[in-house]
């Protein structure tokens, strides 16, 4: 080992024991001193900062209301102020994954339950988005008010994150040592060979650490996430009969010397839809013989569907004329 020796005061001193007496000095100062941000130093020298700038102004403020709505309870603060992203949205999710894995579900008939109970989760996000919480409100508020303007737009969102990240530098250290003792004893306890129960139990207090770190740590994507949640929600499309019976809308032709005012749109609802089985086929085959006589031209969306089916549809339409 080489060691790097240094006179200090005429004696003789390590690099070692003038790294240690450093870090105790600094830690020493930083016991007696406040932290201080950059721009209360800056504003005490009497320097002029963007902050003081009415659109920063403005948007810290608007920041802060929405941080302030956050609560103080770290561990339950997704579920109170992003109820979206729970357990529903989970169920959605692994339900998707199962519609599109085909070696997941054996009939048709399963793929429409599968639909259905998806539809349900989504009703349950909807009884949500009907009574929104006092963060996403706010948030909602202000982005929309702000979104025409970029530079206040972009303002607003980064002292947002600025302030969720604060709090995230303050919180989240407790949880990540709290989980790196619990992994440690767990570690220790496998190396030792321990009883089963024993490291059953450290398994439990890791899972545990584990879980709260996650849920501690929250930020701006989570709002984000939440708002597609609401998107999604509301404007959700699924497959089967979104639509019931015949919708008919006239749209108006834009296109300069054309021979037509407006052209007719007409749609049905979904033809052969995995949830009805094999009800009302005679009805599906009216519909698509009443929407191909009338128009010139027939658009058929047989993405996900049962493309034999269809073109049973199609075949008995054809035949009517």
């Amino acid at each position: 080992m080489n060691i790097c020796i240094l006179s200090v005061d005429g004696q003789t001193r390590s690099t070692a024991d003038i790294t240690s007496e450093m870090r105790t000095a600094i830690a020493a100062m930083m016991k007696k001193n406040v932290e201080q941000s950059l721009y209360y130093r800056l504003s005490k020298c009497q320097l002029r900062v963007d902050e003081e700038d009415v659109v920063h102004r403005n948007a810290r403020q608007n920041a802060l209301r929405v941080f302030n709505d956050i609560p103080n309870d770290c561990l339950n603060v997704k579920e109170t102020v992003v109820p979206l992203q729970g357990k529903t949205w989970a169920s959605w999710s692994q339900k998707l994954k199962n519609v599109c894995k085909s070696s997941q579900y054996k009939t048709l008939q399963e793929v429409g339950l599968i639909k259905w109970e998806m539809n349900e989760d989504r009703k349950k996000q909807m009884k949500i988005c009907e009574n929104l919480g006092p963060l996403m409100k706010t948030f909602l508020s202000i982005l929309l008010k702000s979104i025409n303007s970029h530079e206040n737009c972009t303002v607003f969102v980064l002292w947002l994150k600025n302030y969720l990240d604060q709090k995230s530098r303050s919180v989240l250290p407790g949880y990540l040592s709290q989980y790196k003792n619990d992994w440690q004893n767990l570690n220790a306890n496998r190396d030792n060979k321990k009883e089963s129960s024993i490291i059953k139990r450290c398994r439990k207090e890791l899972e545990k650490s584990e879980y709260n770190l996650a849920e501690a740590s929250f930020g701006f994507e989570h709002l984000c996430r939440e708002m597609g949640q609401i998107f999604e929600s509301i404007d959700q499309f699924s497959a089967g009969r979104c639509t019931r019976g015949v919708f008919v809308q006239l749209v108006p032709v834009s296109i300069e010397k054309s021979k037509y005012d407006y052209v007719l749109v007409i749609d049905t609802e979904g033809l052969r839809a995995p949830e009805l089985a094999n009800q009302k086929q005679s009805h599906d085959n009216e519909l698509a013989t009443f929407v191909i006589g009338l128009g010139d031209i027939t658009i058929v969306n047989i993405k996900g569907e049962n493309t034999a089916e269809m073109k049973d549809v199609l075949q008995i339409a054809v035949h009517a004329f």
